[in-house]
């Protein structure tokens, strides 16, 4: 079963998306900031990480410089979400690896769209 990230502060996002993502099939693992999620990513078989931009103790972009700088995690899928898109956020959001930015709040369909368009192929 694919296995998704939910990496989010505010606890009603997490508890949403992981409902959500549930109903669409998917293993959902969660975490309340990037600190947090670096530590499941490193413990745990990931897919795919679904991460927001604002968090603390480590944001977004700390969490990804992160991965990068990890050779066997910077090739793992992320798409960011902000509530708060200002100037340049999509362009810092590709300079840090991620692969792309989702505005909060977001339609259902459009995320699952945007999850399953980033996720490998089994055997890829």
């Amino acid at each position: 079963m694919t296995r998704l990230l939910v990496v989010d502060d505010d606890d009603a996002v997490r508890g949403v998306l992981k409902i959500l993502l549930e109903r669409a099939g998917y293993e959902v693992l969660v975490a309340s900031n990037g600190l947090k999620a670096l530590g499941v990513v490193k413990a745990q078989r990931v897919d795919l990480v679904l991460l927001d931009i604002e968090m603390p103790e480590m944001n977004g972009f700390d969490f990804c410089g992160r991965l990068q700088a990890d050779p066997v995690l910077k090739t793992l899928p992320v798409i960011m979400m902000t509530g708060r898109p200002t100037l340049g956020v999509v362009e810092k959001v590709k300079a840090v690896g991620a692969r792309e930015l989702i505005p909060k709040p977001f339609e259902r369909a459009n995320l699952l769209a945007k999850i399953k368009g980033h996720l490998q192929p089994v055997g890829a």
